[in-house]
């Protein structure tokens, strides 16, 4: 997706949002430091260097907690305080224009699934890249 996105996409930053509704103690524990930091530090902060505006979590468990001061733990000081705690999905109709939230969070916007659905269908117009980019050592 990210290669995607830095061919064919205007970027002035990421605002992420992270649904935990639904997500059980099994899923945080997957979410070990080694994890985090591959993910997180790496992807954002030394690969792609794209900036992170937000990172909102919403629905959040109690347990999330401890996941969410890990991966403070490890980010640098100006990113953690971007992280955003929030009980409810109410929250992101203040912060993101409807038109660009999905439907599913109240907006106006495509639901998630037309939005991976339009993702596979670049994804897979776009396999000779991905196909390239595979052979590089």
């Amino acid at each position: 997706m990210q290669e995607l996105r830095l061919r064919c996409d205007v970027m002035h930053g990421d605002i992420l949002v992270f649904d935990c509704k639904g997500h059980t103690l099994n899923i945080a524990l997957k979410a070990t430091p080694v994890f985090i930091y591959k993910t997180m530090v790496l992807l954002y902060q030394q690969i792609f260097s794209m900036r992170v505006k937000a990172v909102h979590v919403i629905n959040m468990p109690p347990f999330v907690k401890t996941v969410i001061n890990l991966i403070k733990g490890v980010l640098k000081p100006k990113l953690a305080a971007r992280i955003y705690i929030h009980s409810d999905e109410e929250v992101l109709k203040k912060l993101i224009p409807l038109n660009l939230l999905p439907v599913d969070f109240g907006g106006e916007g495509l639901s998630l699934q037309e939005l991976e659905d339009d993702l596979e269908a670049r994804c897979v117009k776009n396999q000779e890249l991905f196909d390239r980019l595979d052979e590089i050592e």
